[in-house]
């Protein structure tokens, strides 16, 4: 299992290859690869989605994603 903590402003859905993985600015477990992230919400997002290859990361040090901007 990998991590990821994907940052944003404020409650969002988190989509981890068009699946709902989890919520933002909270660590989520992952399968280790390389996966397309995107965020679910009332307006859009830039990007609109976020490509990154998971691995070796751990719950202390997860794979921080703080790319999304409201649009």
């Amino acid at each position: 299992m990998e991590y990821v903590f994907v940052r944003y402003t404020g409650d969002r859905k988190v989509l981890v290859d068009e699946q709902i993985a989890g919520v933002t600015n909270k660590t989520l477990r992952v399968e280790a690869g390389h996966h397309i992230f995107a965020l679910d919400g009332p307006e859009a997002y830039q990007p609109p989605t976020v490509e990154r290859s998971v691995l070796n990361t751990t719950s202390e040090k997860p794979l921080v994603i703080g790319d999304f901007h409201p649009e």
